[in-house]
């Protein structure tokens, strides 16, 4: 995430009671929204890991009253009781950084697919039990995206060809080759009985059938107006697999039962930057970005994010100091990235980067 411009201000998220816990991808710490009304809230930060650390976790994991944050340059994976609001964590045997960007809760099993990490972990949080999966220790892939489906949790990578799928309970793993790609892929999702991957190099989707395992190949260039990395998520409405691409305008509805492709254009056609689509009480709805900070719902309405005071709260909460002004979110922008701190930042590069990043979510 090389352009700012492309910075989505949450990313997997967990979805309760019409409410949005998220991890915000620009600043450590754990939010909520209500997404009836936008309005966005500081909940903390887990105890001893850097405030300023950008996109700490990868996602959040909701199990009865606790909440599971995924670590991807966090050092450990996060734990937030709703109930009495305190924090806690869990050591994890891994010390790079952009180490998890994929989570999948099945039963009281939390599993952590690596993108730049060593291996695949189970968290047993029943018997807050952290190990290594053997099956997949062989298993050397950056995990792109994933999906749960009938207790099997399928992935595709980074880089390659192939579609694969794991079986905690028979611990079978298994590689489904897909061809007519160079090898990347953006998402994987679920369409009634049929598993849907898309390519980051071509308007291209495939579907993996679960009955009869047949492939099938789905060609949208003509839908595509934009050139370059196609980055699209995947969301089933009605048995169909809609796909709306990040950084463009483009929106494709696909009929995974008839192979029917159309243009699909629900929201504004000027807006050029769609956040992930997530299935809540209210609807499908696509979260907020950067550059359209709004909960976007594909019935048509519109909630407008409202972060500035979560914001602030995270900054006095974190000792932050704002130079000549009082913390409010009038006060104007340029002058809150003034920031004189009270810690120590390890280089200008990252103190830069941070003032960057709460200009980007003030200056909305």
């Amino acid at each position: 995430m090389t352009n700012k411009s492309l910075f989505r201000i949450m990313e997997k998220c967990c979805i309760a009671n019409n409410e949005i816990w998220y991890v915000n991808v620009l600043l450590n710490g754990l939010f909520k929204v209500d997404i009836r009304t936008g309005k966005a809230f500081y909940i903390g930060t887990v105890d001893k890991e850097e405030t300023y650390l950008r996109k700490a976790y990868s996602g959040i994991v909701k199990y009865g009253e606790y909440l599971y944050m995924i670590p991807y340059n966090a050092a450990a994976i996060g734990i937030y009781h709703i109930s009495t609001g305190q924090f806690a964590k869990i050591a994890i045997p891994e010390t790079t950084t952009e180490k998890f960007c994929e989570a999948i809760l099945l039963e009281n099993k939390i599993y952590l697919l690596p993108y730049k990490a060593r291996g695949f972990y189970c968290f047993d949080i029943r018997g807050k039990r952290l190990t290594k999966i053997n099956k997949l220790k062989n298993v050397e892939i950056s995990v792109a995206s994933s999906v749960e489906k009938d207790g099997k949790i399928w992935f595709a990578e980074d880089g390659g060809h192939s579609l694969y799928c794991y079986d905690p309970i028979k611990e079978k793993f298994r590689d489904i080759h897909l061809d007519k790609t160079k090898g990347c892929f953006s998402s994987v999702g679920k369409v009634e009985n049929k598993i849907i991957v898309t390519a980051i190099d071509k308007a291209l989707a495939f579907s993996f059938d679960l009955q009869t395992e047949e492939i099938a190949y789905f060609d949208f260039e003509e839908y595509s107006e934009a050139e370059g990395l196609r980055n699209y998520y995947i969301a089933e409405q009605e048995g169909k697999a809609l796909l709306v691409r990040t950084g463009s305008n483009d929106c494709v509805e696909i009929d995974i039962r008839n192979g029917r492709i159309r243009e699909k254009y629900f929201l504004p056609t000027s807006l050029d930057m769609y956040g992930k689509i997530y299935k809540s009480e209210l609807g499908m709805v696509m979260l907020p970005t950067i550059k359209d900070k709004a909960f976007r719902f594909l019935d048509g309405h519109t909630v407008f994010l409202d972060d500035k005071k979560a914001v602030l709260d995270w900054a006095q909460r974190n000792n932050f100091h704002w130079k000549d002004c009082a913390p409010m979110p009038d006060c104007g922008v340029e002058k809150l990235v003034e920031i004189i701190s009270c810690k120590e930042f390890k280089n200008e590069e990252r103190k830069e980067s941070f003032k960057n990043s709460i200009y980007e979510i003030l200056k909305g």
